[in-house]
């Protein structure tokens, strides 16, 4: 058999620094969908998205009426799908409800 579909995997480390509330930046072109581990401490549990056109200027993720898309409610460890509106732009980040206590990395998995 053979020539079967070929998908492109990323995976990266995303930082949240002490005391603040907003992950590193993550470019979504050429991915289709991925998911994310949160880390084994969090400080905050309640999370959203902000999504970009440029890298720069960052907006939260909306539907039409102005709600947050997929406001997410995390526990330690947890793993989760990121929303598929978050790949109609080109760069996205993660943002916590709230100032974390100490440093916290994000795994990060997209796919192709």
């Amino acid at each position: 058999m053979g020539g079967g579909l070929v998908r492109s995997f990323f995976e990266v480390d995303l930082a949240v620094a002490s005391s603040a509330s907003i992950s590193d930046v993550f470019n979504t072109a050429d991915y289709a969908w991925g998911s994310v581990q949160a880390p084994a401490a969090l400080t905050n549990t309640a999370l959203t998205f902000e999504v970009s056109l440029d890298g720069t200027n960052f907006s939260p993720l909306t539907d039409a009426a102005g709600l947050d898309v997929a406001a997410i409610t995390l526990t330690v460890d947890e793993c989760f799908t990121l929303p598929p509106e978050l790949f109609n732009y080109r760069f996205a980040r993660l943002k916590l409800d709230g100032n974390e206590a100490a440093a916290r990395t994000f795994k990060l998995l997209m796919k192709g």
